[in-house]
């Protein structure tokens, strides 16, 4: 971090100066997340300076990452996501563009705009399977997985997760997991424990791998407590209680911050 601030502070070379703070944006974006949007901005502005659109849409994709995920203010998100979405338009790069399309469906629908956001995920779908990119495939699944969920078409949403999990198969078990983290959540909305203790068994023996994101299995220790609080299991309740108090602890340590 240091070196980074560092070559900000005093390179004379502008696109290294830009690469230093798009570095920089990317390690506070857990940390500081208010700050990794200040030098993902000032990236983007050298960037501009030598007309990098590539780099300049990046920049705007994370900076809209860190509105949505961290700061929760999806309209600002959306603002960035289709200033991103409009220069891989002006590229002709479909895949990116089809990338953020996903995305920026994702997001509407946490902003309400349902149906649009469904339309630009089904979108990118059509985009995808034109380019034959299964994992664009399987990502999009997903986020229309969240959406029918959010209209309360639970099976909708477990089909959609189950192609996307088939799509994945082994190349991705990170995915796998996370899907299956969400087949969790849909299925304890519905009160449905036997089938959503069947799924939280496949995810057990991958629950703490360092090479997961720490967002991934710390949402599995928060769906255990609430499985076997369902299940009246104060034994299972009390260890993904403290699975998820430990690693929440480290996270702090790490000066890492976690919106509930």
């Amino acid at each position: 971090m240091k070196i980074l601030l560092q070559t900000v502070a005093t390179s004379t070379d502008s696109l290294q100066k830009a690469a230093a703070l798009e570095q920089t944006g990317a390690y506070l974006y857990d940390k500081m997340p208010e700050h990794a949007v200040y030098y993902l901005a000032k990236a983007a502005q050298l960037y501009e300076n030598f007309n990098k659109k590539d780099k300049i849409a990046i920049a705007y994709l994370n900076i809209g990452s860190v509105y949505e995920e961290k700061l929760k203010d999806y309209q600002t998100a959306i603002a960035y996501l289709e200033k991103a979405r409009l220069i891989w338009q002006q590229l002709e790069n479909q895949l990116n563009e089809a990338n953020i399309l996903k995305y920026l469906g994702a997001v509407q629908a946490k902003a309400g705009a349902i149906a649009e956001g469904k339309n630009n995920i089904q979108k990118a779908i059509a985009s995808f399977e034109q380019q034959q990119f299964r994992p664009g495939i399987a990502v999009s699944y997903y986020d229309l997985a969240i959406l029918y969920k959010a209209e309360q078409k639970p099976d909708s949403s477990l089909i959609l997760l189950d192609k996307a999990i088939e799509l994945w198969g082994n190349a991705s078990p990170e995915r796998v997991f996370n899907c299956n983290n969400f087949k969790m959540a849909v299925l304890l909305e519905q009160r449905r424990w036997k089938e959503a203790k069947i799924v939280f068994k496949q995810n057990v023996q991958r629950q703490d791998r360092t090479d997961f994101h720490w967002s991934h299995r710390l949402e599995f220790y928060q769906l255990g407590q609430q499985l076997y609080t369902a299940l009246n299991n104060p034994e299972e309740t009390k260890f993904y209680a403290e699975k998820y108090a430990i690693l929440q602890q480290e996270l702090f340590q790490q000066g890492i911050q976690i919106k509930e």
